[in-house]
């Protein structure tokens, strides 16, 4: 991750990605061998990034108290599997896995009321969130487009001591 901040503005943006590896290994392998007959799954690879920007405007009663903030935001669980389909090895999707990934944008803003610094906050933001999905065995035609439009409104409060 990076962050940048001069004159009330703030641009803050990160990268990760995440390989889980599986608990059991092929027989003769270093590591946990998994129970007799049992293939070994899969390691799962999960990636994303957002990028963020954020501005406390230049006026006398709100300057250090409201922010203005936007962000944009990929997250992909499982980028091993780029298409809709049960091939061999794909992890079948079932009502505990359902979506595939998503894009969000995100418009917000931070209050800060009280003269407690930054140490109390009220955030309220909306988030445009895409999310794929894979249609279920019988679901295809039947309304599922493998595409969920997911809008989410929060609001919510911090405080730190």
């Amino acid at each position: 991750d990076a962050g940048a901040w001069i004159q009330g503005a703030s641009l803050y943006a990160e990268i990760y990605r995440l390989t889980d590896k599986p608990s059991c290994v092929a027989a003769g392998e270093k590591g946990t061998a998994c129970p007799a007959g049992a293939v070994p799954p899969a390691p799962i690879t999960g990636e994303g990034w957002n990028i963020q920007l954020g501005y406390f405007p230049h006026l006398p009663w709100v300057h250090d108290h409201v922010e203005i903030v936007g962000r944009v935001q990929r997250f992909d669980p499982y980028v091993e599997v780029t298409e809709p389909g049960a091939d061999a090895g794909e992890r079948e999707l079932d009502q505990s896995n359902p979506t595939w990934g998503y894009m969000g944008y995100v418009v917000g803003l931070n209050v800060f009321p009280l003269s407690w610094g930054h140490n109390f906050k009220v955030q309220a933001s909306y988030e445009i969130r895409n999310e794929t999905k894979r249609c279920l065995a019988g679901q295809s035609g039947k309304g599922c487009t493998g595409f969920i439009n997911n809008n989410l409104f929060l609001l919510q409060g911090t405080v730190g001591f």
